[in-house]
């Protein structure tokens, strides 16, 4: 706006108009969003060059039993893992201890009378379960047996019909695998029952015995974690 005063001076009054104001401003908007979704992309980039730096990320392992598949199961950590072929021979799964008894036609008949079973822990000390008359079949005393919370075996009744009339058998078994989880074995003492109850057969704990190589390593488990960098096995029979 141009103004002409009496002393023929000219005063200029430049004023901005509100429309130029909010273009300006929605202009200015648009190029800081540009900016920031061009930032957001570009970190996305960034984040993901720095997930491939290492290598190892691209490769893929497979392993290769050949006939072993039978024998053993392998896992590998690709970030852990180096490739490379070992010769492995399983001689011995690892055993926990445990105990059979004799044979029963039925699993629920009360017919062991009363007693009590002495168990021995791994580090010697022992406790005993007493059995009533209310408890005195099989399943009566696997389900006392497992309610004991320190017990150092794990009960479960077993039918093996190797003798059809009397294929019911109690088993215990200690909870961990290995020579050093071993029990003593557990000890019976039954009266007034209808039938013997006696231990049939018996099996001692042991450690797994492989050799990798040619050279004997022992494992308390079955389960080896981290047997090799970023390998771990499971052994499942031994030839």
């Amino acid at each position: 706006m141009i103004q002409k005063h009496r002393d023929d001076k000219v005063v200029f009054h430049v004023t901005t108009p509100g429309w130029f104001i909010a273009a300006r401003k929605a202009q200015e908007e648009a190029k800081m969003k540009l900016f920031q979704d061009f930032k957001s992309r570009f970190s996305g980039i960034n984040k993901a060059l720095n997930d491939f730096t290492d290598f190892r990320k691209f490769r893929e392992l497979k392993v290769d039993t050949g006939d072993g598949t039978t024998l053993i199961n392998v896992s590998v950590d690709k970030d852990k893992a180096e490739p490379g072929t070992y010769e492995l021979r399983i001689t011995d799964l690892a055993q926990r201890s445990s105990v059979i008894s004799n044979g029963f036609p039925d699993p629920n008949d009360k017919v062991l009378g009363v007693g009590y079973i002495t168990l021995y822990s791994a580090d010697g000390s022992k406790s005993q379960v007493f059995i009533d008359e209310r408890s005195a079949s099989l399943h009566g005393v696997a389900a006392l047996l497992n309610r004991q919370d320190d017990a150092p075996v794990r009960a479960s009744v077993v039918k093996d019909v190797t003798d059809p009339e009397n294929p019911f058998k109690l088993l215990l078994s200690a909870k961990k695998d290995g020579a050093d989880s071993a029990v003593e074995f557990p000890q019976f003492y039954f009266l007034d029952g209808s039938r013997d109850f006696y231990t049939e057969d018996t099996h001692d704990a042991q450690n797994a015995l492989l050799y990798i190589d040619g050279f004997p390593v022992e494992s308390d488990g079955n389960q080896i974690p981290d047997f090799l960098a970023g390998v771990s096995v499971e052994l499942k029979g031994a030839r």
